[in-house]
C-alpha cells in the first residue's frame, strides 16, 4: 500500500474550516497549506515575488570576453577552504555529470574530512 496525496477543496466561513473527506482518508496529522493575503514588504526577501525589473536583470545577457574571466580569476584567490560552496571547474563537470543530489552529498562527504 502506497500514501497518495490529493487536493481536497473547502471554504473558511467565520473563521472555521469546513471540508469534506473522503471515505478513505486515514487517522493521522496533516498540514494545510492556506493562501494568505500579507503586504508583500513584510515578507522576508527571499519569500518576495521577483518583480517584472528583477526577472529583466537576471535574463539580460552580460558576456565577458576570455581576457576579462582570466583577470577576474587572479583577482579572486579564493580557495575551497575559503569558499567550500564556490563551484570551480571540477565541481561543474562532476555536477553534468551526475545528479545535483550526488554532488550534495559528495560536497558534504568532503566538508565532514
Amino acid at each position: 500500500m502506497i500514501v497518495h496525496y490529493t487536493k481536497i477543496k473547502g471554504q473558511i466561513k467565520n473563521g472555521r474550516l469546513e471540508i469534506e473527506l473522503p471515505d478513505n482518508v486515514t487517522d493521522g496529522e496533516v498540514t494545510l497549506k492556506l493562501p494568505i493575503l500579507v503586504d508583500e514588504q513584510t515578507l522576508p526577501s527571499d519569500e518576495r515575488p521577483w518583480t517584472d525589473e528583477e526577472i529583466a536583470e537576471m535574463l539580460r545577457p552580460d558576456p565577458k570576453t576570455g581576457a576579462e574571466i582570466v583577470a577576474e580569476m587572479h583577482k579572486t584567490t579564493r580557495t575551497l577552504e575559503d569558499d567550500p560552496y564556490h563551484l570551480d571547474s571540477p565541481v561543474i563537470v562532476r555536477m553534468m555529470r551526475t545528479s545535483i543530489w550526488d554532488v550534495c552529498r559528495m560536497i558534504q562527504r568532503e566538508l565532514e574530512d
